[in-house]
């Protein structure tokens, strides 16, 4: 009986393929989940890029009409987003809003535009706007400050998708404020105008 008994401890080749069989699984799911993570990471890069991009671009208008400038900051958004859909009907949306200085110096929203799916809200709103003052600076009532917000639900996480069953897919975002340019006090950054009949931002 001793002798069977160390024969049957010397054999490692049962083991070693029950201990692939019990590291293995735990293995792959760890690699998945990086490979998620790491595509997730990527689409919020592309949002990052939406914001900061088309932030930049509408940054250095003098003028911006409405709708034809709008219709193209809209589709530059789109562009670089791209594959992701943000401007679509369900999984994104992106928000453009024009800050600054009102009568009595301080912060108010001068307009706000969106496109893409309603069930995303803008982090921007009245009672948010102190956190963009800059505390012991007077603004000049002609800057305007350019908000972007880009959010998307991919609906990708292929490996977690399967263990988030009824579950929505997680939702990125992402916001680039930026100082516009000095504009006239009739009209401006700060006020679209309505009346164009091309675009007028250059």
């Amino acid at each position: 009986m001793n002798r069977f008994q160390a024969r049957l401890a010397a054999n490692r080749k049962g083991s070693v393929a029950l201990e692939l069989a019990l590291v293995a699984p735990v293995a792959l799911l760890l690699l998945l989940g990086a490979a998620d993570m790491i595509f997730e990471f990527r689409n919020w890069m592309r949002l990052h890029s939406v914001t900061t991009q088309v932030g930049q671009i509408i940054a250095q208008c003098q003028h911006i009409s409405d709708p034809y400038d709008l219709n193209i900051f809209f589709a530059d958004a789109q562009q670089i987003a791209a594959p992701l859909d943000i401007v679509g009907t369900t999984n994104g949306a992106v928000i453009i809003t024009a800050i600054g200085p009102d009568s009595n110096n301080k912060l108010a929203i001068y307009w706000q535009k969106q496109v893409g799916s309603t069930t995303f809200k803008s982090g921007i709103t009245s009672a948010s706007l102190s956190q963009y003052a800059i505390s012991g600076v007077s603004m000049n009532p002609a800057q305007t400050f350019i908000a972007v917000e880009a959010f998307a639900r991919p609906g990708l996480w292929q490996f977690a998708s399967g263990l988030m069953t009824n579950r929505d897919s997680p939702v990125l975002s992402s916001q680039s404020v930026l100082p516009a340019r000095f504009f006239g006090t009739n009209i401006g950054v700060g006020k679209l105008d309505t009346t164009a009949t091309a675009k007028e931002c250059t």
